[in-house]
């Protein structure tokens, strides 16, 4: 299901580079607040964690293109949504 609030939109669009390390502190301590509020946030956040380890482990020895993990997982959130309909 695509978040529905405006908080949960904000951490969805924060999902990648939360998985990066990318985050500022204001930034993660939005997420941390928002993850312990919101399960619906905490099973996307999961879901992106375990296709980001999958994806991370199955090419462990290969070189990824810039920007494809974030394509792939968009695509897969996109998969996801329209299964649920």
């Amino acid at each position: 299901m695509p978040p529905q609030s405006a908080e949960c939109r904000r951490l969805d669009a924060l999902l990648d580079r939360e998985l990066d390390g990318e985050l500022s502190r204001e930034q993660s301590e939005f997420m941390r607040a928002h993850l312990a509020a919101c399960g619906s946030c905490r099973e996307r956040r999961a879901f992106h964690s375990t296709v980001r380890g999958v994806i991370d482990h199955a090419l462990r020895d290969e070189a990824m293109p810039q920007g494809m993990a974030s394509r792939m997982l968009r695509r897969l959130d996109e998969i996801q949504d329209a299964e649920e309909v």
